[in-house]
């Protein structure tokens, strides 16, 4: 009880430190990014081909270290009597189900782009209040041991999660323009100018509406901070952020990304390394390692090669956030599952001698793995 009471009191420290060091690195990657490379079109490139590389390797890590526990609700959920005594492929089946559908609406949504290009900015949005709500967590998530809880059943939490959300979708349909090359979105300047009017008006709306109910709660002290930073930043927000040379659509979104994965990264090796598991950290390394290397030889093969289509989806942003958002549902799935359900299916018959303590391991195994 007192080592638990010393991590609860450490927690905020802790998350603060996280959010120090995830926002140093973003500050001063964006900062040599544009010193370095000062042409818009040029850094964007960079931007997506960095930040993306990075987070398909945070998805893939996400999905690896939660399918036991995926799998153990799975088998051990109410299932019809005619299922019982197959439980054993039943993972396996929902897994290949799961990914039927997502690649057949994966279809339907590459479909989708053709007439609606500005729905990236939508999937951006779900994505940023998936950092924003992750950011929130962080003292709860210190306090858990680095494992993550249910969503928040207050208001407040998710009233500012969703301001700070609609001010950056705010800032992203303002700076969206016809130098960011892979964005998909806008051709021409009208356009450009048709999302920045139809979306950063509604958005800044939402985000001061929020931050107005904020104010009016006033729960608490932090919330009327949150709520009055919120309505400050809605009306300071303009419409168009085009002219500037040092800000960009890609920007946006590699300020975003980059910082919920670095985020994570730390999250995820301090719980391995306090774990002492090897092995769970050599697969973190070859996941995040894989997306690398297939990153290197893209930019080596892409130019007057069959390789190039290829290429300009893998680093497209709007690829890249439809599997991000399935992450976040992913995420959202894993972390509302009841863990003693997992620990009861990782327990081996009741005839066996170690069956109950090598099922609490492998509970543990599961419920403490990283990407959750």
């Amino acid at each position: 009880m007192i080592g638990l009471a010393g991590e609860r009191t450490g927690a905020p420290r802790a998350a603060w430190r996280n959010r120090a060091l995830s926002a140093l690195c973003v500050g001063g990657y964006l900062t040599a990014a544009g010193v370095f490379v000062p042409d818009a079109s040029l850094r964007s490139e960079l931007h997506y081909a960095l930040v993306i590389t990075i987070g398909y390797g945070h998805l893939v890590g996400a999905a690896i270290f939660s399918s036991d526990r995926i799998g153990a609700a799975i088998r051990s959920a109410a299932t019809p009597a005619w299922l019982r005594s197959g439980r054993a492929v039943l993972t396996p089946i929902v897994w290949a189900l799961a990914l039927l559908a997502s690649t057949l609406l994966f279809g339907a949504y590459v479909r989708a782009l053709v007439h609606t290009p500005e729905i990236v900015l939508m999937l951006l949005a779900i994505s940023t209040w998936h950092t924003v709500e992750n950011d929130q967590a962080l003292t709860s998530i210190y306090a858990r041991e680095r494992r993550t809880g249910p969503l928040p059943r207050a208001v407040d939490p998710h009233l500012s999660a969703l301001g700070v959300t609609a001010l950056v979708l705010a800032v992203a349909a303002a700076s969206l323009g016809e130098a960011d090359p892979a964005s998909l979105i806008v051709a021409s300047s009208a356009a450009s100018e048709w999302v920045a009017t139809r979306l950063t008006l509604p958005a800044r709306t939402l985000a001061a509406v929020c931050g107005g109910v904020l104010i009016l709660r006033a729960t608490s002290r932090s919330a009327t901070m949150w709520g009055t930073s919120i309505v400050i930043s809605s009306a300071l927000i303009p419409t168009d952020l085009t002219h500037l040379a040092w800000l960009s659509f890609s920007d946006v979104f590699a300020a975003t990304s980059l910082y919920h994965l670095a985020s994570w990264l730390w999250l995820s090796v301090g719980r391995l390394r306090d774990q002492r598991r090897r092995g769970a950290m050599v697969t973190l390394a070859f996941v995040h390692l894989l997306p690398a290397a297939l990153c290197v030889g893209l930019l080596c093969m892409r130019e007057g090669t069959a390789v190039g289509p290829f290429a300009a989806a893998y680093f497209s942003p709007a690829i890249y956030l439809y599997w991000s958002i399935l992450h976040v549902g992913q995420s959202l799935l894993v972390r509302e599952l009841p863990p003693g359900s997992a620990h009861q299916s990782a327990k081996a018959p009741s005839g066996r001698g170690n069956g109950s303590s090598s099922g609490s391991k492998r509970h543990q195994r599961q419920y403490t793995a990283p990407g959750e």
